[in-house]
């Protein structure tokens, strides 16, 4: 599941590097007053919907009950958020200047970033991991 999750991330951004530049001005380079109620619209909607599915998870077992869904809902929303800044800081990927170039986010398909993100999966998926009793 993660690893389709991150994958298909990457290929949308290969393939819709135009839709994939809005979506990055808007949830990150955008500031205006009238645009923060549907960013906050998209960040509660998307934690609602990471919550309904963790709950889930945690009712078939496969992901941890010890800690409450919504901080786990949290958890999964900024981790996700945080890819940007991880290619960024660690990779070097120049959002700026793509999106000044007309090139998708990410720049190209990269085995590096196609690591990191492996890297990030097998995180996530230790910290999800149902604990043992």
């Amino acid at each position: 599941y993660y690893e389709a999750v991150y994958a298909n991330g990457l290929h949308f951004d290969l393939e819709n590097p135009r839709c994939s530049q809005f979506l990055y001005r808007v949830g990150f380079k955008e500031s205006s007053p009238q645009v923060q109620p549907y960013l906050n619209s998209w960040k509660d909607q998307g934690t609602e919907m990471l919550s309904r599915w963790i709950a889930s998870e945690q009712a078939n077992g496969t992901i941890r009950t010890d800690l409450p869904v919504p901080i786990l809902a949290h958890f999964m929303f900024t981790m996700g958020l945080s890819v940007a800044s991880l290619m960024h800081d660690i990779y070097g990927v120049d959002f700026d200047r793509n999106l000044a170039e007309g090139k998708p986010l990410f720049g190209h398909e990269n085995e590096a970033l196609q690591a990191a993100v492996r890297d990030l999966i097998q995180l996530l998926k230790a910290a999800l991991k149902p604990q043992a009793v």
